[in-house]
């Protein structure tokens, strides 16, 4: 890669992209997040080391256990985080898309959405000597 393509990358210009596309989302514990990531080449033909997904709940929530006390967390908890099938070691090729499909089910034994906790789905693409395109939204599981 010459120098000036190295600026061009560094710009973002003529470089991989990504779309996630969510085809259906949840709004209940124990429905499925179904999603497909779709990746486009750029100008040039650059190493996928991975794509991975993740979903987890970031803030405060309250955990009921079974001998009727409670805990109280505060931070984040993965539940789903997986570098998709198909997705490491392979080239991206200069302008051909990959999909990678993803269904995650929301556990049922998971927090609802409040003004202190939320769910984020992200999606990241590791390539070689490119900036890597990421994707991440909020999820409302009310119910």
């Amino acid at each position: 890669m010459g120098f000036m393509d190295k600026v061009k990358a560094a710009a973002g210009v003529g470089t991989p992209t990504m779309v996630v596309e969510i085809k259906q989302k949840p709004t209940k514990r124990g429905e499925d997040l179904i999603a497909v990531v779709r990746l486009t080449g750029g100008k040039q033909t650059h190493k996928l080391n991975y794509v991975v997904c993740d979903v987890r709940w970031m803030g405060k929530w309250a955990q009921p256990l079974a001998d009727g006390r409670t805990v109280a967390h505060d931070g984040h908890a993965i539940f789903y985080r997986f570098n998709q099938q198909g997705s490491e070691g392979v080239m991206l090729e200069a302008g051909k898309v990959m999909e990678f499909p993803l269904t995650v089910k929301i556990p049922m034994e998971g927090p609802l959405t409040s003004t202190d906790c939320k769910y984020d789905f992200g999606v990241r693409a590791d390539l070689d000597d490119v900036a890597d395109p990421a994707f991440n939204t909020q999820l409302d599981i009310t119910g």
